[in-house]
C-alpha cells in the first residue's frame, strides 16, 4: 500500500470537480471566503495544481512522481518524455498551447488532448490518441 491510498476520495471529488475547495464551499455558506489558506490566491478546484504554498508544491510534487511512476509502466517511453514535459509547463503557464515535441504521433496526441483540455488529462480524461501512439 502506498502513501497515497489514503487519499482516494480526495482524488475522486477532483476527478468529477466536487473537491471542498473554497470556491465549492461558498456554494452552501455564502459567508465563506474563496481564498486559499496557503497561499491567499483565489482557491478554484485547479488552484490545488498551481498553489505557490511551499508545502502545497512539495507535496504535489510527490503526487506526480508518483503518478509518473505508474505511467511508466504502461507509456512507452517518447511519450512519457512528452507528457511530463507539456503538462509541467501547463501547470506553469494554464494558457500554454504548443507541445515542445516534433514526432507525428506525439504531437498528434498532445494537440487532441489540448482539444479536451490539459485539466480533463489531470481528471482522467485522456484523448484516444495516446493508445494509438502505444
Amino acid at each position: 500500500m502506498n502513501k497515497f491510498q489514503g487519499h482516494r476520495n480526495s482524488i475522486r471529488k477532483y476527478v468529477h470537480g466536487w473537491l471542498s475547495v473554497a470556491e465549492m464551499v461558498r456554494w452552501y455558506n455564502d459567508h465563506e471566503m474563496t481564498i486559499c489558506p496557503c497561499c491567499r490566491g483565489r482557491e478554484r478546484q485547479d488552484h490545488i495544481l498551481r498553489c505557490p504554498d511551499a508545502k502545497a508544491e512539495e507535496y504535489r510534487k510527490e503526487c506526480f512522481q508518483e503518478f509518473w511512476d505508474q505511467l511508466e509502466k504502461i507509456t512507452e517511453p517518447r511519450m512519457l518524455v512528452a507528457l511530463k514535459e507539456y503538462v509541467r509547463r501547463w501547470i506553469q503557464y494554464p494558457q500554454y498551447e504548443a507541445p515542445p515535441v516534433n514526432e507525428t504521433l506525439v504531437h498528434a496526441a498532445m494537440q487532441a488532448q489540448s482539444q479536451i483540455g490539459w485539466t480533463n488529462f489531470t481528471r482522467g480524461k485522456i484523448s484516444k490518441k495516446f493508445i494509438s501512439h502505444q
